[in-house]
């Protein structure tokens, strides 16, 4: 969102090792969805299920495990800049059947 108001130029995002990169907003968000997974886990985010479990992974299929996030970069050149993420709280059964939709979440990010 500062991106969007020109308020700033780069995002910081943490590495692996705990140090910083900043990316150019400029840049498409496929580009910048190689930094997001290793960002959240460095940053001690984990799944609100199970903190055993994956927290992110990138992935076409829409539906996330329980207390996942999933994340998928559309390719192409008229569709580089829109990424979806999926955001799963408790919404599937031990099948991995839909129990409650209403725990599914889509956000789809998209630069102008």
């Amino acid at each position: 969102m500062k991106c969007d108001i020109g308020s700033q130029k780069n995002i910081s995002y943490t590495t692996s090792n705990g140090g910083t990169v900043n990316v150019s907003c400029q840049k498409t968000g496929k580009q910048h969805s190689k930094y997001w997974k290793v960002h959240f886990e460095t940053n001690g985010y984990s799944n609100s299920i199970n903190p055993t479990w994956q927290y992110m992974r990138e992935t076409t299929n829409h539906i996330p495990p329980n207390g996942c996030l999933n994340f998928h970069c559309a390719v192409g050149s008229n569709t580089d800049n829109q990424c979806s993420f999926y955001c799963n709280n408790g919404a599937l059964d031990n099948n991995n059947n839909v129990i409650d939709s209403s725990k599914l979440k889509e956000f789809l990010i998209e630069k102008g």
